[in-house]
């Protein structure tokens, strides 16, 4: 714990008991109207608006709507030039086929389409030149042992552990990114006629975005760019390699999936040049309400809701069927957002100022969220908190999970305020009650507070849980619970509310 930390948490000590006792403001009935909630979400997650997609003209549609919300409310601008609208630049890029390729060493050489497809990555779409030297993986990879198997820096081909599921697979694949790989390639399970038909498909040789700046993560320094690419090889290809390579194949099938490391002692080398379709400049809708106190109003509170999508479904049919609304990722946070702004706009004016920001590019690395937070247009070291919501609309037997609470400042006023006002007929989950309820997913990276905890400032997230129709074309308007909705953006205001009143500074000075 820091020393300004300690600072905090002692000023809080006193700040919370003060808090507790005072008349401190509240939200009008009609701010969460249930009706209103259902409008917002409704237009955010209408077929016109694509899937909102980052960048796209739904994803420009809705920040218009948005930032008129927030105009009503009576906010101030705080994008650029007085405007609503945070613009970040992003690049559309598209992979020059002819000469993207793999060597591993003399004993392979693949092309792009022909040998393997991108499957996925961590952080940006991949460009450039990545070598590293090669090995073989096989088993099952975990976070615990990943940083142990030495693997750091190389390029590894991947065999899962005999009769892994792709999706335990894929945990394998994660978990060696974050023990730092420089590429992962994957030894491919779809049978040869998938394979034949993605070959195929235009739609797998679409052109990729990615962020025209250093996206920060807590692998390397904010000045560098950071992708560890995954890429899925054409299985006869994978049994070409280890043939010519000499390699025991039975060594790779071992039953008890523990993790084992085979050198190649050849030099992976991955190429991806790019061609630059041109420069889009997505948007952040960002407004601010002044503080009050005529000292605490410079400390800031940022409360944030990705309002991005997936735009359509991959390959899908035209039309309705093939588009990813979004309706509870994340079309209901960004609703409470809107219902919050106005609760503030009406009532007493808070001690501390409020920042509401509605991100883009969550859905494709967190992006909007990345580019506020290393550029916000306030000093970040006046930023106290952020509360941020993300599929908040479908909860499970009435329950969210609000994470964080186990901050010794900010989680107290959390706390202090559940206890205080009540939870809205709504059961109040954890961390520990995630990890039970979805053993071995990872929460804390996966949504718009990380880059905002990243950087030492602490942060509230809402969330209810993944369900069947969490990135698909089932993510519709009328399967959110609109009731719940309206009760958890309550919460999340009175939370907000607290953090703002909270009469002691909460940077250390």
């Amino acid at each position: 714990m820091t020393h300004g930390l300690r600072s905090a948490a002692w000023m809080l000590a006193l700040a919370v008991p003060t808090l507790v006792g005072a008349q401190v403001r509240r939200a009008s009935p009609s701010a969460f109207s249930i009706e209103d909630l259902r409008r917002a979400v409704g237009v955010l997650a209408h077929d016109s608006m694509a899937g909102r997609a980052t960048p796209s003209p739904g994803l420009e549609a809705s920040a218009r709507f948005i930032a008129a919300g927030f105009e009503t409310a009576g906010l101030v601008p705080l994008g650029d030039d007085g405007t609503f609208f945070q613009r970040y630049p992003v690049l559309e890029t598209i992979l020059r086929q002819d000469s993207t390729r793999i060597d591993i060493g003399d004993v392979a050489h693949w092309t792009f389409g022909k040998d393997y497809f991108y499957g996925g990555g961590q952080g940006t779409s991949p460009f450039g030149t990545i070598r590293g030297d090669a090995v073989i993986v096989s088993g099952t990879v975990t976070a615990e042992n990943a940083r142990s198997l030495g693997i750091a820096g190389k390029v590894v081909l991947y065999v899962p552990a005999p009769g892994a599921r792709r999706d335990a697979a894929y945990r394998s694949i994660f978990a060696m990114g974050a023990g730092g790989v420089a590429a992962v390639v994957a030894a491919g399970s779809m049978h040869d006629s998938t394979w034949r038909q993605l070959s195929a498909d235009p739609d797998e040789h679409k052109p990729m975005t990615a962020p025209a700046w250093s996206v920060w993560t807590a692998q390397k320094p904010a000045s560098h760019v950071y992708f560890v690419p995954v890429l899925e090889l054409w299985r006869q290809r994978f049994a070409q390699l280890l043939q010519r390579a000499g390699v025991d194949t039975s060594i790779l099938r071992e039953r008890s999936g523990a993790p084992r490391v085979t050198p190649l002692d050849v030099e992976g080398v991955l190429r991806f040049p790019r061609e630059i379709l041109r420069v889009s400049s997505p948007a952040n809708v960002v407004a601010i309400l002044p503080g009050g106190d005529p000292i605490l109003r410079h400390e800031y509170i940022v409360i944030t809701a990705h309002f991005d999508g997936l735009g359509r479904v991959q390959g899908g049919p035209p039309g309705p069927d093939g588009t990813l609304n979004g309706a509870d990722d994340n079309a209901s946070g960004t609703a409470a957002l809107l219902r919050i702004a106005k609760a503030f706009a009406e009532g007493p004016r808070p001690k501390r100022s409020v920042i509401f920001a509605a991100v883009s590019g969550e859905e494709v690395g967190l992006w909007g969220s990345d580019y506020l937070a290393s550029r916000p247009p306030v000093p970040r070291a006046s930023i106290v908190a952020n509360v941020n919501l993300d599929m908040i609309g479908r909860p499970a037997g009435d329950s969210v999970y609000v994470f964080g609470r186990v901050h010794p400042v900010i989680g107290a006023v959390a706390n202090a305020t559940l206890r205080r006002r009540g939870a809205q007929r709504l059961v109040i989950l954890d961390e520990a009650a995630f990890a039970r309820r979805y053993p071995g997913e990872p929460i804390a990276d996966r949504s718009d507070h990380a880059n905002f905890t990243r950087r030492g400032i602490p942060s509230i997230s809402f969330f209810t849980g993944w369900h069947d129709d969490y990135h698909t074309a089932g993510d519709d308007v009328d399967k959110v619970d609109y009731d719940a909705l309206s009760r958890i953006a309550r919460i999340a205001y009175e939370i907000a509310a607290d953090i703002a009143n909270v009469a002691s500074r909460l940077t250390a000075r």
